[in-house]
Order: structure tokens, then C-alpha cells, then sequence
């Protein structure tokens, strides 16, 4: 068993804290912090100028040209169809963030030919 010893200096005294630590073995893996530990999570990557890390994609692409939604529950924002406005005037109406009327009370919308795709000027 090891104990600590922390020093605590103060305006105008010194206080000293002992505080007693689990024993932890010397051995890899032999000590109480190993055995809490889960395994190490591993990604495929590439290199490239962003560090040699690719995060996998977590938005479903969508393909058609309509009004999407970028959602807001799973905590992804993903650009989702907006099967509730069918047209561009419905959609621009509805978009609270670039340009749009702002009828939505702060949802971002865009008509475009696909979720990734870019937004169609209002």
C-alpha cells in the first residue's frame, strides 16, 4: 500500500493531507485502473490533411431534387427530405437560417438535388 502526501500551501500556514491509495501492482494490466478499462476502440482511416483520421459517415444520404430539413433529434443534423414542403416557395418560407422567411421558428431548410448537396439560391 503507498501513501500520498499532498501539500497544500496556504496564505499562512501549511497543510499537510495524507491520503491512503489502493495498492497497484507494478505488472501491466495487473492494476485496479486496467481492470475498469474497456477496449480500445479502433477506426479505419486514411491519410490525409486532416491528422490521418476519417470520422465513418453518420447522415443516410438522400438523392432528389426537394426541400430537406436538417434534423435536430438524433445529434447528428442530418439533412433529412421535408416531404412537408412540396415546393421551393414552401421551402424557403419554412428556412430560419440562410436567407429564408424564418416560418419554421428556427429550423434550417434547403431545396437542393440531395442531402449533401449545396442550396439552391433563394
Amino acid at each position: 500500500m503507498r501513501t500520498i502526501v499532498i501539500r497544500i500551501l496556504a496564505p499562512c500556514s501549511l497543510l499537510a493531507l495524507s491520503t491512503l491509495v489502493a495498492c497497484i501492482g507494478s505488472e501491466p494490466g495487473s492494476s485496479a485502473i486496467d481492470a475498469t478499462r474497456g477496449p480500445v476502440e479502433t477506426r479505419p482511416h486514411d491519410s490525409g490533411s486532416d491528422g490521418g483520421c476519417e470520422e465513418p459517415a453518420t447522415c443516410a444520404p438522400y438523392t432528389g431534387t426537394g426541400c430537406y430539413w436538417m434534423e435536430n433529434t438524433s445529434g447528428n443534423y442530418c439533412w433529412v427530405p421535408a416531404s412537408w414542403a412540396g415546393s421551393v416557395d414552401d421551402c424557403y418560407a419554412l428556412d430560419s437560417c440562410d436567407g429564408g422567411l424564418g416560418q419554421s421558428g428556427g429550423g434550417c431548410y434547403k431545396w437542393a438535388d440531395s442531402s449533401d448537396g449545396d442550396r439552391y439560391p433563394w
